[in-house]
């Protein structure tokens, strides 16, 4: 039982000070309040995890396999459960790009993270071989839209596009491949 399940149980006694719609109310309120401490521990628990990235990264522009750092930013985001991976066209898992990871997988997990808040209910990544020695990460989802105003440079050593499309959204990163 959650504290905020017990307080709604010790006000919901006979004789208490809240009283039948009044203690509805409680119960709504509360319930938000627990959903707004879960999202902060969520956020906090990312930027824990986005620290320890920086740390544990001194040279950060460097090659890496795209599969973990794409399943490491699914895992965080919590987006596992709407998110379908698929390396076509020749891509593998294994498929490398040279640039900034940490800064890859941060970028990743903000999409990720702001698709599943805006309600997308099914979110596609697939990776692609593209002309020039370079690979296209493409993510797709149903949502409404909220890839629009995203605060990003070219951290990651890439090139990003965001548009609309038929039935939701579309957000295209461009790395050279290594």
């Amino acid at each position: 039982m959650t504290a905020a399940s017990a307080t709604v149980a010790a006000v919901s006694e006979p004789g208490d000070v809240a009283e039948g719609g009044e203690v509805d109310e409680l119960r709504r309120r509360l319930a938000e309040l627990t959903q707004r401490c879960r999202r902060a521990v969520h956020d906090a628990t990312n930027a824990l995890i986005y620290a320890r990235l920086l740390d544990a990264a001194p040279d950060r522009r460097r090659t890496d396999d795209l599969a973990p750092v794409i399943a490491r930013a699914i895992h965080v985001a919590g987006a596992g459960a709407v998110t379908t991976v698929a390396f076509v066209d020749g891509a593998r898992a294994t498929t490398r790009v040279g640039c900034d990871a940490v800064e890859l997988t941060h970028l990743l997990i903000d999409l990720l993270r702001r698709a599943v808040e805006a309600g997308a209910s099914r979110i596609a990544v697939t990776v692609a071989p593209a002309p020039g020695a370079r690979v296209v990460v493409r993510l797709d989802d149903d949502g409404p839209g909220a890839w629009t105003a995203l605060p990003i440079g070219r951290a990651t050593g890439g090139d990003l596009r965001i548009e609309r499309v038929p039935g939701g959204g579309r957000v295209t990163i461009t790395l050279a491949a290594t």
